[in-house]
Order: structure tokens, then C-alpha cells, then sequence
């Protein structure tokens, strides 16, 4: 996750010091949940993509490829050139919030910025966000492990469909339990 607040700038900077192109750029259509995408090709089989999050309208960029060595090259070129969250300010982003909005903000930025493996900490964070007393809390916690889906959350989310007292929140766990049916994530 990029640190600027107009993030699509830095983005195309970022490729087009690389002599990238830009091969596609896709507008933002939040109720067919499409986000705004813009997508360079690299050298090789590895494309660099610049996302907006329509739910916390901040914006994200990542690689994507099977040629792991090469997407690694360009990761660290990334994060060495980029002013990106680190793993530290994520964790930390949230412990500095004791609720309201902010908080909502930084565990969902949590989401978004953790690893796409299992990473405790993370894992940690999210989950006590998913089992809060609050319901827009576990609503919050619910839309962040689905940002970065591993198996781990299943057990929890197959307990808010079932248990939860607020019927928002049980669709909700049933809809990303799909979601990750779909994407074939701990199934």
C-alpha cells in the first residue's frame, strides 16, 4: 500500500521509469465491485498493477507472474523506491486507535497491506477485530481477512454465519465464505 494520498501519480512514475507500458486501465464500478486498475507489462511475464481501494479509497500496487525470481527483483526495486506501509505500521496503525473510525480504518488497512500467507500477527489482529462486541467491528474484521483470504479464517467466519446476532453480519460471513469457496481458499 502506497503512503500517498493521490497514489495513482506515483505509480505511473514508478513505470514509467522503468520504461513499462501500459497495457490496460480499467474504471471503477464499486456495486459490481470493480476496482480502478491500471495495468503495466514489464519485461518478461510479469505485469505491475496499480489498484484503488473503493473501500478505503487508497491505493495499492502489486506484481503479478510465474517467474517468482524476477517478480522478486522487482518487488525489491518497489519497495525501495516506493513510500509503502510497512508491515510494522500496519500492526502498529491499529494498536495507536482504541476505537471509532480510525480504528475501522487501520485494521481494514491491516487487511489489505498483510501477506497472502498465514501470518499470525495479522491473523491476531483480524480475528480479534471479527469476534469484537461491536457488530460494525466484526463487520470491519470480516471485509479485512477477506483482502488477504487464508484457511485460518474459516473456522471464524463459519461461526459468525452461523451465531452472530446481527443478520448483516452472518450474510456477510456467508458471502465471503463463497468467496472463498470460489477462489478455492483452505477448501
Amino acid at each position: 500500500m502506497l503512503h500517498a494520498h493521490d497514489a495513482e501519480p506515483v505509480a505511473e512514475w514508478f513505470a514509467a521509469e522503468h520504461d513499462w507500458d501500459l497495457v490496460a486501465r480499467d474504471t471503477t464500478d464499486p456495486d459490481r465491485g470493480v476496482e480502478y486498475e491500471a495495468v503495466w507489462v514489464t519485461e518478461g511475464p510479469v505485469t505491475f498493477h496499480f489498484r484503488e481501494d473503493h473501500v478505503l479509497n487508497e491505493g495499492y500496487v502489486y506484481l503479478a507472474g510465474r517467474d517468482t525470481a524476477r517478480v522478486a527483483r522487482h518487488e525489491a526495486d518497489l519497495t525501495a523506491s516506493l513510500d509503502i506501509w510497512s508491515r510494522q505500521a500496519l500492526l502498529s496503525g491499529v494498536a495507536r486507535h482504541d476505537g471509532g473510525p480510525e480504528r475501522g480504518r487501520a485494521i481494514l488497512r491491516a487487511g489489505l497491506g498483510a501477506p497472502q500467507e498465514f501470518d499470525p500477527e495479522f491473523y491476531d489482529l483480524i480475528t480479534r477485530a471479527m469476534r469484537a462486541d461491536e457488530p460494525v467491528m466484526r463487520a470491519i474484521g470480516m471485509r479485512a481477512c477477506a483482502y488477504s483470504p487464508v484457511a485460518e479464517y474459516r473456522p471464524v467466519l463459519e461461526g459468525i454465519a452461523r451465531n452472530d446476532d446481527e443478520p448483516e453480519n452472518r450474510d456477510l460471513a456467508r458471502a465471503t465464505l463463497r468467496a472463498f469457496d470460489e477462489f478455492e481458499v483452505g477448501s
